[in-house]
């Protein structure tokens, strides 16, 4: 089979057992849905899924390496003289674009995680760490540090950790947010709070609340 074809077969694969997943878990709840159930649906075996998701919450939250590795690139490739704050943003503010790109498939899955408690713990001890270690690493690049020797990219890191996850908030309750406007709305309640001057000159969008009943 020409790779080309192979890849695209793999793909689409790949995809038919996320649109399966979310289906499945958004009419039964995530905890009732099975990984066989989720392969018989997609008509492959369980071991076709595990060649793709090494566990069930990891098909909730595919993407996850490309989006990571994404956020390193653009924290990394920003101009020197920016503060870590604004790269930071800079990194956000491209996750928010493509999140608002694929806005029904990312608001099925934060409506997923955010009506069932059992993932908390997943999100914790597997998503979080890496999220945390990518952030890090990048700041700790951009400062020219060792993340083991100097707490600050770790510091920094939190940050930007709970920014999203105030956006993430913001964005599973309403939808329709200009996740972009949120994004810079709350990076200027953050220049508020820690000095301007930390995140950039002039960071303050002209309005800094996202579209009505998005708050």
């Amino acid at each position: 089979m020409d790779g080309g074809l192979r890849e695209r077969k793999k793909a689409r694969t790949r995809e038919r057992l996320v649109q399966v997943a979310l289906s499945l878990f958004e009419a039964r709840g995530f905890d009732e849905v099975t990984v066989e159930e989720i392969a018989d649906a997609a008509m492959v075996s369980p071991r076709t899924f595990y060649r793709y998701f090494g566990t069930k919450e990891a098909v909730l939250y595919d993407g996850q390496d490309d989006q990571l590795a994404l956020l390193h690139d653009v924290i990394t490739s920003q101009p020197p003289e920016e503060p870590p704050l604004a790269a930071i943003r800079a990194g956000v503010l491209v996750l928010a674009r493509q999140a608002a790109a694929s806005a029904e498939l990312s608001l099925r899955r934060a409506r997923i995680t955010g009506s069932t408690s059992s993932l908390g713990e997943y999100q914790r001890t597997a998503l979080a760490p890496r999220w945390e270690e990518a952030l890090t690493r990048a700041v700790a690049e951009r400062l020219g540090v060792e993340p083991a020797t100097d707490v600050r990219p770790l510091l920094l890191a939190g940050i930007g950790l709970t920014v999203m996850a105030a956006v993430n908030e913001t964005f599973r309750r309403d939808g329709t947010a200009d996740l972009e406007g949120v994004v810079l709305a709350r990076f200027a309640d953050l220049a508020d709070l820690v000095g301007e001057q930390s995140i950039a000159p002039g960071a303050r969008p002209a309005t800094t609340e996202p579209r009505a009943g998005a708050r």
